[in-house]
């Protein structure tokens, strides 16, 4: 399993998202229990082709941040460490947040801090957001079809290191923001490696190392970082 004393920049677990076939389906696993927080200026649906994204966070950011959907700007509602809810953006990309801020004058503006590119076809998105020190980092992982097709499962390495690994029969080596994805045989039960290793004084360490069923028409996605 992975030993944060070994590798400081991968935090903490590697969250496994089985994911449903349909964005109907998908709304189902939201985690966040919206009813104990103010929505009243919630980034919702305006039309069926928005951009549906859930935020993961690896810790909490303390300012708030705000989207730019159905003519105002609206606040993330983040559940650090965990998925949330999922928010709505009907522009076009790339998708930005901003924080609030003071021009010259000293007058109320939104001020962007970080945007993230998405291709005109995406409809289902997880947006990895984390800040360290002054600067935003983020990667948007496409949930569609597309993206991914059902008999498979796929890694997206979000962490800021290099990283290798054994995904079932595909193994590769990966820098920030690449995935590797392994399909399989729908028609078979089967269990599947899946390992991770990085560099730590120049000796290549195992981080991660489990074993998963793989059940039919399913995905599953593996986000690390």
């Amino acid at each position: 399993m992975h030993s944060p004393s070994l590798i400081p920049f991968l935090l903490g677990f590697i969250c496994v998202l089985p994911l449903a076939a349909t964005a109907s389906d998908a709304d189902l696993m939201r985690p966040a229990d919206m009813e104990s927080q103010d929505v009243s200026d919630f980034p919702a649906m305006s039309s069926p082709d928005d951009l549906g994204f859930m935020l993961l966070l690896p810790s909490a950011i303390s300012e708030e941040l705000f989207v730019y959907q159905a003519g105002d700007y609206r606040k993330l509602q983040p559940a650090p460490e965990s998925l949330s809810a999922t928010h709505y953006y009907s522009g076009s990309s790339p998708l930005t947040f901003f924080r609030e801020g003071v021009d010259e004058e000293g007058r109320p503006v939104f001020l962007p801090v970080v945007s993230t590119e998405f291709s005109s076809d995406t409809r289902d998105a997880v947006v990895y957001l984390q800040k360290r020190g002054e600067q935003y980092r983020t990667f948007l992982v496409d949930l569609g079809l597309n993206a991914q097709p059902m008999g498979s499962a796929r890694f997206m390495n979000l962490s800021p290191a290099n990283l290798m690994v054994l995904l079932h029969e595909e193994r590769s080596a990966l820098s920030p923001g690449e995935a590797l994805t392994a399909g399989f045989n729908t028609d078979e039960k089967t269990h599947f490696n899946f390992k991770v290793g990085a560099m730590y004084e120049d000796e290549a360490r195992v981080i991660f190392s489990n074993r998963y069923p793989f059940r039919g028409e399913m995905r599953i996605l593996f986000l690390g970082y």
